[in-house]
């Protein structure tokens, strides 16, 4: 975002403060959009997008292929989780391949082509149209098998959210940056909300656990709920080629419920009643009561 915007200033001979005087958004919020410390929300795309003569749509799509340089801020109302946790920055799961790529690597596949063809279709009619598109800019993802397994959430009304794994309950002192090795599970995290007909699920992508032994990353951490039952675990996605040789010891190392899905699984037709009843299978064998302190919102 902050690369594009200061492309459309500089094509104008702009400084900061005309954009300031042209968009009528405050300096110190400019400045922090323009240093990438926080992403804008509709209003200002569509103050800003005024200002320097481009549509929104525009913006969007241009910041969808530009992975962001710095740790974004949330800007949501999942802060109020923030700061009950005491650790307002984002953690972002370092990737060398923003969504955008992973989401193009897929459409060059034809196994996906015709299924997000037509997803996408049904997103250009829906009036948060651009609001879904620009959460998407620093969603970590891993394949495109992934990406087009967030597609099909976000075809069902899932909804891009920042919240922290601590704040479902999940309790796992393993969730730690493969790198510092420090505790990340009481940061917010980008994630995606779904509610079915009869569970409800939220699951973060990339997200690391270590072991005693190794180092991995989640394909998705996954926390799902029926009545008052509970279960997190690892949701996995097999992409075409996937080889599974080490897959059993990889779980065994982990310990934690595992519902993987075949890349077959993402383009069957009856995905919604086949994602919810594997769900509900997990549930029902690893299912615990939910802690009442724990409020999940629809």
């Amino acid at each position: 975002m902050p690369k594009t915007l200061h492309r459309l200033m500089d094509e104008l001979g702009w400084k900061r403060r005309d954009l300031v005087l042209a968009s009528g958004l405050r300096r110190q919020r400019i400045a922090e959009i323009l240093r990438g410390l926080r992403l804008p929300n509709r209003k200002e795309l569509v103050a800003l997008s005024g200002a320097l003569g481009v549509s929104m749509e525009g913006v969007i799509r241009e910041t969808l292929w530009q992975p962001p340089r710095r740790q974004l801020r949330s800007s949501l109302p999942e802060r109020a989780v923030e700061r009950a946790f005491g650790m307002a920055e984002l953690y972002l799961a370092p990737l060398e391949v923003p969504f955008a790529g992973r989401f193009a690597a897929a459409r060059r596949q034809s196994e996906y082509e015709e299924l997000l063809t037509s997803i996408f279709a049904r997103l250009d009619q829906r009036r948060d149209r651009d609001r879904i598109l620009a959460s998407l800019v620093d969603l970590p993802c891993g394949s495109g098998a992934e990406a087009t397994f967030v597609f099909r959430l976000l075809d069902l009304e899932a909804r891009v959210i920042t919240l922290a794994p601590l704040a479902l309950g999940v309790c796992d002192s393993r969730l730690r940056d493969l790198v510092t090795r420090v505790y990340v599970g009481a940061r917010p995290m980008r994630a995606l909300a779904l509610n079915l007909p009869h569970c409800a699920v939220v699951i973060w992508p990339q997200v690391p656990v270590r072991t005693k032994s190794a180092g991995y990353t989640l394909d998705f951490l996954m926390a799902a709920k029926e009545g008052g039952a509970f279960v997190f675990g690892d949701l996995e996605i097999d992409g075409l080629g996937h080889d599974g040789s080490r897959d059993a010891e990889r779980q065994a190392r982990l310990a934690l419920p595992t519902l993987r899905l075949d890349h077959r699984d993402l383009i069957r037709a009856d995905f919604p009643s086949f994602l919810e009843n594997r769900l509900r299978d997990l549930l029902n064998q690893h299912g615990r009561p939910l802690h009442r302190r724990l409020r999940w919102r629809g």
